[in-house]
């Protein structure tokens, strides 16, 4: 935490010297009250001097209500900009982080952190900085004051205040553990809302609500039962301090009476002296509240810290490669694997520039890790992969996907227009390039159905349009950019033949030199590739020409003729250039 407060430390020692100047001013009220009490006591005033007194009382007051406002901007203000930079800080570094990161770690939890954990810590360093500046402050300048006025009744009335640091201490251990145990079960609570939302159709469709519901009222009861345990912490520990200074209060009324009475003191002394006792009630109360909420801030900046400490696995080489990019592609015995579960094995083959590359094998073969590896969105292992014999992890990366078009397995889209998401690919592409993109993905008579057109407002993740729709829009998104590699993953898993035939012609037609690698399980949209791959457990099963794969007789030879049976059922027929 010391580290956040150092980034601000010219704002908030302003701040902190604003505060003693306004906590004086509010200090040495009691000192004149005492000073007029003994004066009307002993008839030794007029009403000059008390209106004199008035307006000493009524500037100080103006003061300390004018300073107030300023420790505040300091202090707070700071705290807010902390805040802020963090916010900042946690988003650009998720940005970097490598996608497996996140099949790791639940998306609720990572929320939890930019949000719940995050004011924790601006509580921290904004209350909880004010709360231990004023009891630091009170304290010492109340102790002072009441030793000065009687080092006996001081030394009596601070017995029982003994206590406080061990049971501070105790408590903010404690408070320390059941707040980050509050934190860890919001991450979870908030996982569990957004798998929610995101799954609501499964939901729906197969009438799970009450089901859905009632795991939540579990979740959402173990996270009140959390909260309710730190509660308790929390309220016994002031109760505990109310009662040590209630009974320095009994104290002081007995024996500052008696003080009194024998006149070792003066009743306006006394009163004095109860002001400034009353007065350290505050820090007592402001001390635990400062560690309770350093405390939560402590368990929330480690959580944190946990997230910020994780490593990108992709890297940039310093002087890295920066060239446009032809499109030959080159992959020499490449073995890839997830925490030691190997998902692709010596996997050799080569691409020319504008070549179209096939890839089709069953579900968990690696053809979607090999495309990851391509966009480097994972590492391969050093001279297993090369673009125009330059080894991919010698690339700049930005530079090399400035140059590659890439459609995921799932067409996810912006809760944007249909304009918006298409420019993410090339933010200043102009209206008639737009058009001829959307021209090429076959998409032309689903716009003219839209009322606002390419201004359509699209719902989460593009849920307003059919399976086909959001994978032809993310296509164009990939074409716009005019991409000198393409990558395909299943794009047209969704599409029927007819508009899938009309995209691959036009691909042919208007990107001659690009080079295209197709993963598909469709053989209609790899059959009219330079050569197909196929991969069976992370290795090259297969590979040749439609042709020669055919005469083959094996898995795609299979596939060709339970897709044709298919189509001839339905009616469609295979596109074969």
């Amino acid at each position: 935490m010391i580290d956040l407060i150092k980034l601000k430390w010219k704002k908030y020692l302003l701040g902190v010297f604003v505060l003693v100047v306004v906590d004086l001013g509010q200090l040495v009220v009691p000192i004149i009250i005492a000073i007029i009490i003994d004066k009307i006591a002993n008839f030794q005033t007029n009403q000059k001097e008390l209106f004199n007194y008035f307006l000493i009382l009524l500037n100080l007051a103006l003061i300390v209500a004018f300073l107030r406002f300023f420790w505040r901007f300091f202090i707070v203000g700071a705290s807010r900009e902390i805040e802020r930079d963090l916010r900042t800080k946690i988003y650009e570094h998720i940005l970097k982080l490598h996608i497996g990161y996140f099949n790791e770690k639940r998306t609720g939890d990572i929320m939890a952190k930019a949000t719940n954990d995050l004011e924790a810590i601006r509580m921290a360093l904004s209350m909880g900085i004010i709360a231990i500046s004023d009891a630091i402050i009170y304290t010492s300048f109340s102790i002072v004051a009441m030793f000065l006025i009687s080092y006996k009744l001081t030394l009596i009335s601070i017995i029982p205040l003994i206590l406080l640091a061990p049971i501070s201490l105790i408590f903010g251990k404690i408070i320390y553990e059941k707040f980050k145990k509050v934190q860890d079960i919001f991450g979870e609570l908030s996982e569990k809302v957004r798998e929610t939302f995101e799954g609501i159709n499964v939901i729906k469709a197969y009438t799970r609500e009450k089901e859905f519901l009632n795991n939540f009222k579990k979740e959402s009861l173990t996270y009140l039962r959390a909260n309710v345990d730190l509660a308790k912490s929390w309220g016994l520990y002031e109760p505990i301090i109310k009662l040590l200074s209630g009974i320095s209060i009994v104290i002081i009324l007995l024996i500052g009476g008696y003080f009194v009475i024998r006149n070792e003191i003066t009743i306006g002394q006394l009163t004095a002296f109860f002001a400034y006792l009353n007065m350290l009630i505050w820090p007592m109360l402001g001390i635990g509240w400062g560690i309770n909420l350093f405390q939560r801030a402590n368990a929330s900046y480690l959580r944190i810290k946990e997230l910020l400490n994780e490593k990108p696995q992709i890297y940039i080489k310093p002087n890295s490669h920066q060239k446009e990019i032809i499109g030959n592609i080159k992959v020499r015995n490449l073995s890839f694997a997830y925490d030691d579960k190997k998902v692709l094995e010596d996997i050799t083959f080569e691409v020319k520039n504008s070549q179209s590359v096939g890839i089709i094998g069953k579900i968990g073969s690696g053809k979607s890790t090999l495309l990851k590896i391509l966009m480097r969105l994972y590492n391969p292992p050093p001279g297993s992969v090369f673009i125009d014999d330059v080894d991919i992890l010698d690339w700049d990366f930005y530079e090399l996907r400035k140059y590659i078009g890439y459609v995921p397995q799932e067409a996810f889209l912006f809760s944007m227009t249909i304009r918006e998401n298409i420019l993410l690919g090339k933010p200043d592409a102009t209206e008639r390039e737009i058009w001829e993109i959307i021209e090429i993905v076959d998409f032309k008579k689903d716009i003219e159905k839209f009322p606002m057109g390419l201004d359509t407002m699209l719902g989460e993740r593009g849920i307003t349009l059919s399976g086909g729709q959001r994978q032809r829009l993310a296509l164009a998104r990939a074409l716009i950019k005019k991409p000198k590699i393409l990558l395909l993953d299943d794009t047209f898993s969704a599409l029927d033949n007819e508009t899938e035939n009309n995209i691959l012609r036009n691909l042919k037609t208007y990107f001659e030199d690009m080079t295209t690698i197709i993963v598909s399980h469709k053989v209609s949209a790899i059959m009219d590739c330079d050569y197909i791959i196929v991969l069976e457990q992370g290795k090259i099963k297969e590979f040749g020409t439609h042709q020669e794969l055919m005469e083959i007789k094996g898995y795609y030879y299979n596939m060709y003729n339970l897709q044709k049976f298919a189509n001839i059922k339905h009616g469609a027929e295979i596109y074969t250039g």
